[in-house]
């Protein structure tokens, strides 16, 4: 049992990113994915929090911005071998609106 427990402590690997989240500016309602990845051995478990609570779980974390999507976005790996791993990302949602102007053009007559 405790050779196992050597073994397994020698070829434990603690996480590692190898692919980070990236700033982001898109406009309201255009679908978002971020991306985060990490090795590790026993492999690393990925968490998505933005404001302190948990949003997803997994390497990719997509979805149809709204403008309280808005800030950052926390990618968190973990493998059991000790502290978590964490890196971020800012999310910029942008109004999206119609461009209804109508310009009046008047013309002064002068008599």
């Amino acid at each position: 049992m405790i050779l196992l427990e050597i073994i397994y402590f020698l070829t434990a690997d603690p996480p590692s990113f190898t692919i980070e989240p990236s700033d982001q500016i898109v406009k309201e309602f255009e679908d978002t994915v971020f991306l985060c990845n990490a090795t590790g051995n026993p492999a690393p478990n990925i968490t998505w929090i933005k404001g302190g609570k948990t949003v997803a779980h997994g390497d990719t974390l997509s979805f149809s911005a709204n403008k309280s999507d808005s800030g950052k976005y926390w990618c968190s790996a973990e493998n059991g071998l000790g502290l978590a791993i964490n890196t971020s990302a800012s999310l910029d949602v942008q109004c999206k609106f119609e461009n209804n102007v109508t310009t009046q053009h008047t013309t002064n007559k002068l008599y």
